[in-house]
């Protein structure tokens, strides 16, 4: 096998857990090496096995003193490192490396743009978006839809990377149960989920919840407690497990997106 020449830089605030980019360094790395730099504990970086190095930093993710820390350690690598290019996920975290981006080729991947979630889709504010993205090589896009929502000005630098999960395939056997078993899973919070699975509780039916994934506010962790003989909290898990006991256990599967932009709309 070729041994790679080339490494790319891909800077995150998530560890490593995320799918989407567990699938983005696995592909990468076919081309690449890889050197990761998250925030988090190692526990969960299933991207580890892909990387030539990864590097996490500990604490609060998006905190002052995790942002300073990755500052100082992402000019350090560019310095010590030969880095060919920057993958870089969303604009809350690329805003803050701006003037170094001009002097590396730099993918800015939008998982969640901060304008779309501010309801600040296509030509709105874009003379600001046009300096923001000046430096970013490549934008890439999760769906046609969000592209359409980018500004003009950047439309050619644009790429979509459809947010398919893997193949999976497993016969497993459907569980019994005198309850309605409902799987809430990913990045759950109030508006993501938590405000339905709350109220489907309080109606005391026999309904259990399996709840697998991050949390993105406290109400959520706050329900744990308050319905902890309801809900079966099993932590963050590679997509594959999930898909495993969703397959097993659940008997639907709840997906809520807040009608709070177009996007999600």
């Amino acid at each position: 096998m070729q041994k790679h020449t080339d490494t790319i830089l891909f800077v995150s605030t998530n560890d490593g857990s995320d799918m989407r980019i567990n699938k983005e360094v696995k592909s990468l790395n076919k081309y690449s090496e890889v050197i990761f730099f998250g925030v988090g504990e190692m526990a969960n970086c299933y991207v580890a096995p892909y990387c030539k190095k990864v590097i996490l930093v500990k604490g609060k993710r998006n905190s002052i003193p995790v942002l300073i820390k990755q500052i100082l350690i992402f000019i350090k690598l560019l310095f010590t490192q030969k880095i060919k290019s920057i993958h870089i996920i969303n604009e809350q975290l690329y805003i803050f490396f701006y003037p170094l981006f001009f002097f590396k080729h730099t993918v800015l991947d939008l998982f969640d743009s901060i304008f779309l979630i501010k309801n600040k889709g296509g030509e709105k504010l874009k003379h600001i978006k046009y300096l923001l993205y000046a430096p970013a090589n490549k934008i890439i896009i999760t769906d046609e839809n969000r592209l359409r929502l980018m500004p003009q000005c950047v439309q050619n630098k644009c790429v979509v990377v459809p947010n398919y999960p893997y193949f999976f395939q497993h016969e497993g056997v459907k569980e019994t149960s005198n309850c309605l078993t409902i799987l809430y899973s990913g990045w759950m919070g109030l508006r993501r989920g938590t405000e339905i699975v709350e109220g489907l509780l309080k109606t005391e039916s026999q309904i259990k919840i399996i709840m697998a994934g991050w949390f993105s506010d406290n109400y959520t962790k706050d329900l744990l407690k308050k319905f902890s003989n309801q809900i079966d909290y099993l932590g963050v898990l590679p997509q594959e497990q999930i898909m495993k006991i969703t397959q097993e256990s659940a008997d639907y599967i709840l997906c809520v997106y807040a009608p709070v932009q177009q996007n999600n709309i």
